[in-house]
């Protein structure tokens, strides 16, 4: 309520007399006002600095939320991130006035504010105390949470190291020493990582010195144990032992952890703990300081209505204080003397804030025995203490009697004042009363009614809320001065009510008068509106249609090019008869949903504000949405009286004081929305400009329609005209590959190939030149160019040589991935050789993870080089290196062949002295066939590991993204809402969201339930309220649960809490399934790859026997094979898996091979058949048949078929082997149609489930 006679200084003063940090902030959020204890805390916090320069709002927070006519709590923080308050604030007419108080916690120290006991508010310290006793519990528990979590850390830890170690098969590739010693210490192994490790523990001409660790070893050897643990610092380095002792063979193996970063981490936190309970503890001293020096009554209850506290301005008596705790009322008036009437209504009055758990007030009158009169105010609150799990009751006193006796007296005179009421009030002409600030002091009820002021808010208008020509100050001073100067005039004006927002024409008369040495201004006036309303339809209505008619036929033969200017002048001329200040046109994207500002006009000193309105979403603008979309006109004429909101804020955001928007419809649907706003003055619009209004709006559609359909038209021929192009280069492209890859198929040089490589791709693609580097150390060597730099063909001038890291070459050869630079004039890496090009491609020839060599080319325009190109060179790399990697292995292969010849012309004359050498030497050549197996389907394993893998990855990423929304909304939800969206992630688990047309149907149903359950629900909040019903999958079907969300306080947050969990729960259900899909083939290929020579015969299981095999070679039969697979999985018979393992796989893999030569996808099948004692597998493909001059000799050893393609001629002898090893046998028929391989075993009654493990030694 405004206070006559308190200008603004004033009204600052007394402010931050009751509170020092008090900040006046204007609506340009400039900073005019400023309190003393805001200049102690924050030298940058002054008058004239722009408040986000200052402070900022934490989320959730914000100007916005500030109104007129309620107070709310918010947060609020400096820039530099030290100071944090809790600000109360209030909307004026100027803009902001805030109060704040500062936050002292363990985060935000108290002599980060530089402030003293005066400088803080006294109406929350005994909450802030409170409260730092609940975080300080809160604190230490979360320490101790901590404390635990790091110990189950060091468990864990523990745990990895040792698995590490007992699954470590290959201890030159652990990353941690592992070492062997015998029982005298000397050193009988170390991998390559035990360096550091050998020179910390002393280890002399291989043996152990350190006396330490020789005693742990005898101590093992004296206690017989298998497995030990030891912890040893060296050379500020710690260790973690796992010794193991084989006591047969009499030798230690030692498995080594460095664990110094893990123990350096748990002493930082530690210390960290230990800094933080001591700051906590300094800060519950500070606020008891403040609490026992505050001049009002505090005092703190138990639930039993004990003293906890009480402070000295309670109790003056030090000696009664102390006794008072613990102690309630009624032993106070029992140790005094006194009557127990006082006690029995505080007790009253405690009992009702436990049971209503509110706050509550009352008035203490009482006189003393001087007659002396007091009037305390008391209150009493509850605060529930975390640490305690209880709610404690703080009660605190405030002298109010000299605001009481003032009271008192202004009743009296209003009793006066209301004879005079009656006689005004029979007027029915409308009676103000102002003064000379502008502020009403008394309307009659003809005004009330007209202005739409009720009596008991007359005191918070004034003149220019209803007169819009004093809304600058300038014009009210001038018009008091010529009030004073003449004493009266009478005019023509304009009111405002303010309830409807109706502009209303009045006639006036003004008198100046001074009653008590204060100037007042009279006003009686007569509605007019009627008589003023007929004088403008009359003389306006011929020229709008005039206007109308003259914009018709402009429009009539526009193009598309004058189409925007026209559409401009026509919207300012539109402004400039309607007398408004802005036109415009919006435009509806229904596919984005999203609304744009596409024209406007806007009259002389009023801002534009297209380039603000772009790309709107609907959500943001749902009262647009709902009223154009059903052809319906938005119409305002004063902003300030519509319900606050998004829509108001929108509009006062662009200080829109009426406007109308009128929807342009084509066909029945809303394509956008022609409007007009008021920006200086208050406007109606009346209903004969609506409708030539809505006559303009259908002519710009029907414009709109018809060059959009001219435009549609010209940018299909554009798009045909550039797909065309880009097909001619897509051929082009694929005309150079085709002609490379005959060159890869038939040549055997990889230096002949590489200058084909460059002459077609210059040929083919229109290059200057092309060059091709070959890796030679840490350098790149030419081995192929042409263009510019070679006159001669096939034949280099000088090899240029260029380092691994410079230029742009070089550096696509250290790093291995390729780079095109559109302007080498800029990029500083680029190397000029012959000439300088502005343009360059260089991509990597990769063999496995190594660059091989790099292929550059370069032109003399910018921007040659397209991303078609890279892909066209990256393939042609990628075919090269292929055809590099089967020349490197065909020559070694060849090598080996000659190497085996010569074995074989050695075997004539040694046959019996070489027969174990041979032997072996077929072992080997059997394990490098399976390695090399092993690395031919290493891509179709990799696939089968990336894709779990990758689940992971994105679904750990995701739950990090969701934890830090969960962390913003848990802190702001209750425990049992906490506890209800952890039960309903359960319940929901696994559950998908749905998407499309399902989750717009379950949308709309849950719109329609909201709009009819819940009226009272703001519109602009329906459509977030519904999204988040749907998000979460509470579903009308819910009625109950839905009840109970919109029935908290904080429903948003709830159901975005609901949302969190549910998502995090599915995302870890996706990493368990992914790790287990990841294990199986891990398990399947380490099954798959298992030395022979640790085999042992006993019951294999066919059916998970050939699962391995074809496990491992997934990724190959998903892509060229469809697989009949049909094994009973009850069979068993006696043998030895690994050996199986390789039967299935020479068989499985040929069957591959051949049909990926033959066919596009062909048929794999592997059935199993049954007697009563034999069990017969058969494997049969539609490959092509195997000649019968062959068919006697594949099982032959070194018989080959496949000497190109890395047959080493043992496979199908090893078939032989191994079905003579279990006593079975073989049939071969093969035909045009199928070849069939069956197997017949001796079948085995076996009931359970098989070990088919191998314990494999490290060393």
């Amino acid at each position: 309520m405004h206070s006559q006679g308190l200008d603004f200084d004033q009204l600052f003063a007394a402010l931050e007399f009751a509170n020092p940090h008090t900040l006046f902030v204007d609506l340009e959020l400039t900073i005019v006002k400023v309190g003393k204890a805001f200049k102690k805390s924050s030298a940058r916090c002054k008058e004239g600095e722009h408040f986000n320069e200052v402070f900022r709002w934490l989320p959730g927070n914000g100007f916005e939320k500030l109104t007129v006519d309620r107070q709310i709590l918010q947060f609020v923080e400096s820039t530099t991130g030290h100071q944090r308050y809790k600000i109360s604030g209030r909307k004026t007419d100027w803009g902001y006035v805030l109060h704040g108080n500062p936050i002292v916690n363990a985060e935000f120290h108290i002599s980060d504010y530089h402030l003293t006991l005066k400088d803080f508010s006294q109406q929350n310290y005994i909450a802030e105390y409170l409260f730092l006793l609940q975080s300080s519990s809160k604190a230490l528990e979360e320490l101790q949470t901590i404390n635990k979590e790091y110990l189950e850390k060091n468990k864990a830890l523990e745990q990895s190291r040792e698995e590490l170690i007992s699954t470590a098969l290959f201890p030159n590739e652990n990353p941690n020493p592992v070492l062997r010693v015998d029982d005298n210490f000397s050193l009988l192994y170390s991998n390559p990582a035990s360096k550091v490790f050998l020179g910390d523990f002393s280890f002399d001409h291989g043996v152990l010195t350190d006396p330490e660790l020789r005693e742990s070893l005898s101590m093992i050897i004296n206690d017989q144990k298998d497995i030990s643990y030891f912890n040893f610092e060296r050379n500020k380095r710690t260790y973690l032992l796992n010794i193991r002792c084989n006591s047969v063979q009499r030798f230690f193996n030692i498995y080594a952890t460095d664990i110094t970063r893990f123990v350096e981490l748990e002493e930082e936190k530690e210390r960290e703990m230990k800094l933080l309970n001591n700051r906590l503890e300094e800060q519950q001293q500070f606020y008891e300081y403040i609490l026992n020096n505050i001049p009002s009554d505090i005092a703190v209850f138990d639930e039993q209505h004990r003293y906890l506290f009480v402070n000295p301005q309670g109790i003056k008596n030090d000696e009664l204080r102390k006794w008072i705790l613990g102690k309630d009322d009624f032993e106070y008036c029992s140790y005094r003397g006194l009557p127990e009437d006082g006690a029995r209504y505080r007790r009253e009055k405690f009992l009702e804030v436990l049971r209503e758990n509110k706050e509550v007030e009352w008035e203490d009158d009482r006189m003393d025995r001087y007659g002396n009169r007091s009037v305390i105010m008391r209150r009493m609150r509850p605060i529930f203490n975390a640490a305690t799990h209880k709610t404690n009751v703080v009660g605190y006193g405030i002298d109010i009697t000299q605001r009481k006796l003032a009271e008192e007296r202004l009743v009296h005179s209003k009793i006066r004042l209301q004879l005079q009421e009656q006689f005004l009030n029979a007027s029915s002409d409308a009676i103000q009363v102002a003064g000379q600030d502008g502020y009403f002091v008394y309307i009659n009820q003809a005004a009330s009614d007209r202005l739409g002021i009720t009596a008991d808010k007359i005191l918070d208008y004034k003149v220019s809320d209803i007169d819009p020509q004093f809304k600058d100050p300038k014009a009210w001073k001038e018009h008091l001065a010529f009030l004073k100067k003449h004493g009266e005039f009478s005019a023509e004006s304009l009111n405002v009510n303010q309830k409807t927002g109706e502009v209303i024409d009045v006639e006036v008369k003004v008198r100046y008068l001074e009653i008590d040495g204060e100037g007042y201004i009279i006003a009686a006036s007569r509605d007019i509106s009627e008589r003023k309303l007929n004088e403008r339809i009359l003389k306006n209505k011929t020229e709008f249609q005039r206007l109308i008619m003259e914009v018709a036929t402009e429009f009539i033969d526009v193009q598309q090019n004058d189409l925007q200017q026209l559409i401009n002048n026509t919207l300012a001329r539109l402004g400039n008869f309607m007398q408004v200040d802005r036109v415009y046109i919006f435009d509806y994207n229904h596919e984005r949903e999203t609304t744009s500002n596409t024209y406007e006009w806007a009259a002389e000193g009023v801002d534009p504000e297209i380039d603000n309105l772009q790309d709107i979403p609907y959500e943001y603008v749902p009262v647009w949405i709902e009223t154009h979309f059903q052809g319906k006109n938005i119409e305002v004429e004063n902003t300030s009286l519509l319900p606050d909101g998004g829509f108001k804020e929108l509009l006062l955001e662009q200080n829109i004081k009426s406007l109308i928007a009128l929807p342009m419809m084509l066909e029945g649907v809303c394509i956008g929305f022609v409007g007009l706003d008021s920006v200086k003055d208050y406007r109606r619009f009346y209903e004969d400009e609506k409708v030539l209004l809505n006559l303009l709006s259908r002519m710009l559609v029907n414009v709109k329609e018809r060059i959009r359909a001219t435009t549609a038209i010209y940018e299909s021929n554009e798009k045909i005209r550039v797909i065309n192009e880009e097909l001619q280069r897509i051929l082009q492209a694929e005309k150079t590959v085709n002609l490379l890859a005959d060159s890869f198929l038939t040549g055997n040089n990889y230096e002949d190939i590489c200058w084909d490589i460059v002459e077609n791709i210059i040929t083919q693609l229109d290059f200057e030149d092309c060059v091709i580097y070959k890796a030679d150390g840490k350098e790149l060597v030419q081995i192929a160019a042409m263009g510019n730099k070679t006159r001669r063909r096939r034949e280099l001038d000088r090899a240029l040589r260029i380092p691994v890291g410079q230029g742009i070459v070089g550096t696509v050869a250290k790093t291995g991935k390729p780079l095109l630079i559109s302007d080498t004039s800029s990029d500083d890496r680029y190397i000029v050789d012959d000439q300088m090009r502005l343009s360059e491609l260089a991509v990597p020839i990769k063999i496995g993870r190594k660059v091989w060599g790099v292929i550059d080319s370069e032109n003399r325009n910018k921007h040659f080089f397209t991303q078609l190109h890279e892909r066209v060179l990256l393939t042609v790399a990628n075919m090269l290196s292929q055809k590099i990697e089967a020349i490197e292995e065909q020559t070694m292969k060849e090598k080996l062949q000659k190497e085996i010849v010569a074995m074989n012309q050695e075997l004539e004359s040694r046959v019996i002295e070489e027969t174990n050498r041979n032997i072996e030497l077929s072992k080997s050549i059997t394990d490098q066939e399976k390695l090399v197996t092993i690395g031919e389907i290493a891509s179709g394993i990799a696939h089968d590991l990336n894709t779990p893998l990758g689940a992971i990855k994105i679904g750990a990423e995701s739950i990090r993204y969701t934890i830090d929304n969960l962390l913003n909304v848990v802190s702001l939800c209750t425990d049992r809402q906490i506890q209800f969206a952890l039960n309903r992630s359960i319940e929901q688990e696994g559950e998908l969201f749905v998407g499309g047309l399902q989750q717009r149907k379950e949308m709309k149903e849950m719109e329609v339930f909201i709009a009819e359950n819940y009226p009272s629900l703001p519109a602009e909040d329906r459509h977030r309220t519904v999204l988040l019903f749907s998000k979460t999958r509470i579903l009308t079907s819910h009625p109950d649960l839905i009840q109970e969300v919109l029935s908290t306080e904080n429903p948003y947050e709830f159901l975005e809490l609901i949302y969190n969990l549910q998502i995090i729960r599915n995302f870890v259900q996706t990493i368990l399934t992914s790790s287990e899909r990841a294990t199986k083939v891990i398990q399947d290929l380490r099954s798959y790859i298992k030395d022979q020579r640790n085999t042992e015969r006993g019951p294999v299981n066919l059916r998970k026997n050939i699962e391995t095999v074809l496990n491992v070679f997934n990724y190959e039969i998903k892509r060229a094979v469809e697989l009949v697979f049909d094994v009973d999985e009850t069979l068993f018979i006696e043998g030895f898996d690994i050996k199986l393992f390789q039967l299935w796989s020479n068989i499985i893999k040929n069957a591959i091979e051949s049909l990926d030569q033959f066919r596009e996808r062909g048929i794999i099948k592997i059935i199993s058949e049954t007697t009563d004692d034999k069990i017969v597998i058969r494997i049969s493909n539609n490959g092509p048949k195997i000649p019968d001059e062959i068919r006697t000799k594949i099982f032959e050893k070194f018989f080959t078929t496949k000497a190109a393609r890395n047959g080493s001629g043992l496979g199908l002898s090893i078939v032989r082997s191994t079905l003579e090893d279990h006593d079975a046998s073989m049939d071969l028929i093969s035909d045009d149609e199928w070849t069939t391989f069956s197997f017949s075993f001796k079948k085995l009654n076996y009931k359970s489930s098989p070990k088919n493990s191998v314990e494999i030694e490290l060393l």
